[in-house]
């Protein structure tokens, strides 16, 4: 299913959020809460066996689907890391809007007088 316009595009990233972010989530929340609850029945056996396994497991899963939806939702292949040729500084560009300069340098560019003074202008 390729998107064609931007309300099918919108569309899509929130049928993917739903069914890639928040059905994992709480399935690994229904696991965590229902192995603790498992651990408190007053079952001799049966609670180590069922009630650990169940919480471990929703622990696991939370933490996968915490960190798949952190990746989908920033996108880092998109940025890249450049250093800023009037500051040195790293910056982190946008690959659509590149940028050669970092924010402060831009604004020193831009507008000669926010920038460094000339030592030789008395």
């Amino acid at each position: 299913m390729t998107p064609i316009n931007k309300k099918e595009h919108d569309s899509y990233d929130l049928f993917q959020l739903i069914f890639r972010g928040a059905v994992p989530i709480l399935t690994g929340t229904a696991l965590l809460i229902g192995g603790i609850w498992l651990l408190t029945l007053p079952l001799p056996g049966w609670k180590l066996i069922l009630g650990l396994p169940a919480a471990q497991l929703g622990i696991v899963v939370l933490m996968f689907s915490f960190d798949d939806v952190t990746k989908k939702h920033l996108h880092p292949e998109n940025y890249e890391v450049l250093i800023c040729p009037y500051c040195s500084n790293e910056n982190l560009v946008n690959r659509q809007t590149p940028s050669m300069f970092c924010g402060k340098c831009q604004k020193k560019i831009m507008n000669p007088e926010y920038g460094p003074k000339d030592e030789d202008e008395d």
